[in-house]
């Protein structure tokens, strides 16, 4: 498993808004089916890159990784092997530690993908998931990159720019970005090296969306607590609407705004509680329960003639459907004959998105002909 460090670039989106972040994360695992998804394409990633034929084989025969976790390596892949193809590029590197400590303390990241030319660089991030849309463009993470890859191997040559790039395949997704080497440096004395600063032993935590979003450590900070507290009386409550009425479209927007971090707050709240009643502490009010699964049969032979014998009929004892094209996908690959030939992606309802996503906007007359959600509420 890749090594973190407190200050490390993948963390950086956290630690440079909330210099209490490392403080309070520390010893609380970040850890998730996710994350561990995540890494996993990580690493089948790289043994295809450094065609390592013996892990190949053995995430051949790992379940874990299905037909869509080869897919959007492949898709990686591709975009890296454009790269490595360019006829002016001397040196690359995959999965490379880099440093960055000169500008903050016992900081360093590893490049999923690294490239040189005589005076240009590339620093290419791999995101395996499909959740959160990812930009290049002043993306911290990515900038760290740039840095350490720049600190490590700019000896190597006279590198004037370096392009950032975060792949996103199950997304579908490439986001490129340039940067110059002076502004780098720049960056990192500056607005870098003031936010790594800033982290101490007793910072005062700085609750947001974009730092507390994945923090481990959102369910037990007091701080998060006050902000959402503040954020549902303001917005979802409007006490400043006097008399009590319907909220503006303004007070909707900072609702939407703020709701993302509060499902994840509420989540949060929930595993913290468990984690802390399942350690032998007491929360006043609260208990944790044996859940309950459906029900299911001890042994499905005994059964099926046990209900032959009660009369059930032998098309009624089993139900069967057809596979789903995902499923199909995970079968026959992506580029099948049979899914371009048989297969429709039917219009679904509106969706609410912001406004930074890339797909046009429903007008109120296209709207129409899809069925009214506000009668279908609960």
């Amino acid at each position: 498993m890749t090594a973190h460090a407190e200050l490390g670039a993948s963390g950086a989106h956290r630690w440079m808004l909330c210099p209490a972040a490392p403080r309070l994360s520390r010893g609380r695992s970040s850890e998730s089916e996710h994350a561990e998804e995540g890494t996993l394409a990580h690493e089948v990633a790289t043994a295809v890159l450094v065609e390592d034929l013996d892990s190949i084989a053995k995430f051949e025969a790992d379940e874990r990784v299905d037909r869509e976790m080869w897919s959007a390596v492949e898709d990686y892949v591709e975009y890296v092997e454009r790269i490595r193809a360019r006829p002016e590029v001397t040196q690359t590197f995959v999965e490379e530690k880099v440093q960055f400590d000169e500008y903050v303390p016992g900081g360093f990241g590893t490049v999923d993908f690294g490239a040189l030319s005589e005076d240009t660089a590339w620093v290419v991030d791999l995101k395996y998931g499909k959740g959160v849309r990812v930009d290049a463009e002043h993306n911290p993470q990515g900038m760290l990159y740039a840095l350490g890859f720049q600190q490590e191997f700019g000896w190597l040559a006279d590198v004037k720019t370096i392009n950032i790039t975060v792949v996103q395949p199950r997304q579908d997704r490439v986001s490129e970005w340039s940067i110059s080497v002076d502004d780098v440096l720049a960056w990192a004395k500056g607005e870098l090296a003031e936010a790594a600063a800033r982290v101490t032993e007793n910072a005062i935590p700085v609750p947001g969306e974009k730092q507390c979003q994945f923090c481990p450590a959102k369910g037990a900070c007091s701080a998060l607590e006050e902000y959402v507290r503040e954020s549902v009386s303001a917005g979802f409550f409007a006490l400043d609407v006097a008399p009590p009425g319907e909220i503006d479209d303004e007070q909707l927007a900072r609702c939407l705004d703020d709701a993302p971090l509060i499902k994840a707050w509420a989540s949060a709240v929930e595993k913290e509680a468990v984690s802390r009643l399942m350690g032998g502490r007491t929360i006043p009010g609260w208990k944790v329960v044996q859940g309950q699964k459906n029900r299911q049969w001890t042994d499905e032979k005994k059964v099926e003639g046990a209900l032959s014998r009660a009369g059930v009929k032998l098309a009624d004892r089993y139900s069967k459907k057809l596979i789903s094209p995902a499923q199909a996908e995970n079968h026959i690959g992506k580029d099948h004959k049979i899914l371009t030939k048989y297969v429709v992606r039917p219009p679904a309802g509106p969706t609410l998105v912001t406004e930074k996503d890339e797909r046009p906007a429903l007008n109120a007359d296209a709207a129409d002909g899809f069925e009214d959600l506000r009668q279908t509420q609960t």
